[in-house]
C-alpha cells in the first residue's frame, strides 16, 4: 500500500488532526497529506501551522498563497542545499551554540544561531562548550550557575538538534523574516 492510498482511506477528522501536526511528518508524507486535503477541498495546513508560528513570534501574515509557496520553496532549497560555511552537503538548518564567560562579579552569556550543516553546527557547539568550560566559572554567583546550563544546552544540541528530514521552525522564521 502506498502512502497516497493510506491517506486516501483516512477520514476527514483524521486529516484535520494530521494537518495540525503536519510539521511532525516527513516531507514526503507532508506533501501527500496536503494533496489529499486539497483534493477533498478542506482548509490547507499552512493556514493552521504558519499562522500559529507567525502569531507566536509577532510576524505579519504573507499577502497570498503564492508568497507562502515561494517562502516554502526557498526554505526547502536552503534545507536541501549546500552548507554556506563548508560547502558540504546538507541538510542545512539552524544550529544554536550557547556561551558564557565570567570575571569575578561580571558574567555574560548568550546564544548564537548558525545556518549551516550538522557538522559545522556541531563544531560551533563544541567550541562554545569548551569556551564556556574554560571561561564560564570565574564569576560569582552567576558564573557558577550559568556555566553548567550553557554546557548542557550545547550537549543537547550536539546529540539532538534539528531533524534532518524537514526544516525546523527556526529556519522557517529566519527565512520568512528575510523574504518578507
Amino acid at each position: 500500500m502506498t502512502l497516497e492510498e493510506l491517506w486516501q482511506q483516512k477520514s476527514d477528522r483524521e486529516l484535520e488532526v494530521a494537518a495540525r501536526k503536519i510539521t511532525e511528518y516527513t516531507e514526503e508524507a507532508e506533501q501527500v497529506i496536503r494533496a489529499e486535503i486539497r483534493k477533498r477541498g478542506m482548509p490547507e495546513p499552512p493556514t493552521f501551522i504558519r499562522n500559529a508560528i507567525r502569531d507566536a513570534h509577532g510576524l505579519t501574515p504573507v499577502a497570498n498563497q503564492e508568497t507562502e509557496d515561494y517562502i516554502r520553496e526557498q526554505i526547502r532549497a536552503i534545507h536541501q542545499g549546500r552548507c554556506p560555511r563548508c560547502s558540504g552537503h546538507g541538510p542545512v538548518d539552524v544550529h544554536t551554540s550557547h556561551w558564557v564567560w565570567s570575571l569575578v562579579f561580571f558574567t555574560y552569556w548568550g546564544s548564537n544561531s548558525h545556518i549551516c550543516c550538522r557538522k559545522c553546527g556541531r563544531v560551533k557547539q563544541i567550541k562554545a562548550c569548551l569556551f564556556s568550560f574554560v571561561l564560564g566559572w570565574w564569576g560569582f554567583p552567576w558564573g557558577l550557575l550559568k556555566t553548567p546550563i550553557q554546557i548542557i544546552q550545547n550537549l543537547i544540541g550536539l546529540f539532538g538538534g534539528p531533524s534532518d528530514s524537514k526544516p525546523s521552525e527556526n529556519l522557517y522564521l529566519i527565512v520568512y523574516k528575510q523574504l518578507k
